[in-house]
């Protein structure tokens, strides 16, 4: 091979490699998990005589109705 045809095939492979660092980079970039935190009333969905109960990363119980949240309430004070 003469000296231009292996500039060409270098500086060809070297382009070739800026590419797809350049993808990969948006790629991982994308489907990595950020560190913002979802507003939890829109993550749960609840209705506003509705209260779910989280104790230890557990749910006890989805919907409870506004009587039950009262009597929770006291208990916590």
């Amino acid at each position: 091979m003469d000296r231009r045809t292996k500039q060409a095939i270098i500086g060809t492979s070297i382009a070739l490699v800026i590419i797809f660092v350049v993808i990969g980079a948006a790629i991982i970039k994308k489907i990595t998990p950020s560190d913002k935190a979802m507003d939890l009333t829109e993550y749960y969905k609840l209705d506003k005589n509705e209260v779910m109960v989280i104790m230890q990363n557990q749910i006890y119980e989805k919907k409870l109705s506004c009587r039950v949240k009262r009597f929770i309430l006291i208990l916590i004070r």
